[in-house]
């Protein structure tokens, strides 16, 4: 690939390609169809709204995370209490710990604010 492009063999061939976790909203008045005039039918788009749920990445980030600390932890209490790779080891188990609380609190605090809009009081 040059230039970050997409290859050809995997890029849409036309449409409009949602992705997971996106959400499509037309506003009233948004979406116009007129028929009668003209040679027929005619449709006119004045307002698309998208938006990224971004719970469900935040919440496989953290499950990605907390399976390395977990193999971390198991080599940890697999290898010699001695070992020279201790260290290295201790290091790898904690930053994917922290990543892996972060991206769960990250989930939470997106699930609520999706919830709140979907659901106003």
């Amino acid at each position: 690939m040059k230039n970050s492009q997409t290859p050809t063999s995997i890029r849409p061939s036309g449409g409009i390609h949602i992705s997971r976790g996106v959400r499509l909203r037309i506003p009233a008045g948004g979406l116009i169809i007129q028929t009668g005039s003209g040679s027929g039918p005619s449709m006119e788009v004045k307002a698309v709204e998208l938006q990224l749920d971004m719970c469900v990445h935040w919440l496989e980030i953290a499950l990605d995370h907390l399976a390395h600390a977990k193999l971390a932890h198991e080599a940890l209490c697999a290898g010699p209490p001695n070992s020279p790779e201790l260290s290295n080891i201790l290091d790898r188990e904690f930053k994917a710990s922290v990543q892996a609380t972060f991206a769960a609190a990250t989930f939470f605090e997106a699930l609520y604010a999706t919830t709140v809009e979907r659901n106003p009081p």
